[in-house]
């Protein structure tokens, strides 16, 4: 009447789900290793607007309520250049800034021609 389950039911099970929840963590692990290794370079690449062009509004006057986001550009590339800090945009004289810190050089960039002042302010 008081008879004991079969314990290698019980410890089969456990070593099968112990097995199986390694094997997804391993995947896990290794799948987010891999996407945040992906070459980051879309040079040429034409920017995808938001909201996604595939939604189709039935009526054409409700064309002009889609928002579209502004896309992330690439606007200067040094291989000095560790990593930045910033940007920050100055609307009165139109350009934007950033540090290069580990260089101690603030960089600036000029929206009317575009140029790239590479040593604005030195040190920085």
């Amino acid at each position: 009447m008081n008879e004991k389950p079969d314990s290698s039911i019980f410890s089969s099970g456990r070593r099968n789900f112990i097995t199986g929840a390694t094997a997804a963590m391993a995947a896990a692990i290794t799948t987010k290793k891999t996407a945040a290794e992906t070459p980051r370079d879309w040079t040429g690449v034409i920017p995808t607007r938001y909201p996604d062009p595939d939604i189709v509004s039935l009526d054409d006057r409700f064309n002009k309520l889609k928002l579209g986001n502004t896309p992330i550009q690439r606007i200067y590339h040094s291989p000095d250049m560790l990593w930045a800090e910033g940007p920050a945009w100055n609307g009165v004289g139109r350009y934007l800034l950033w540090s290069d810190i580990p260089n101690d050089v603030q960089h600036r960039w000029l929206e009317e021609d575009g140029h790239v002042t590479k040593q604005f302010r030195y040190p920085s």
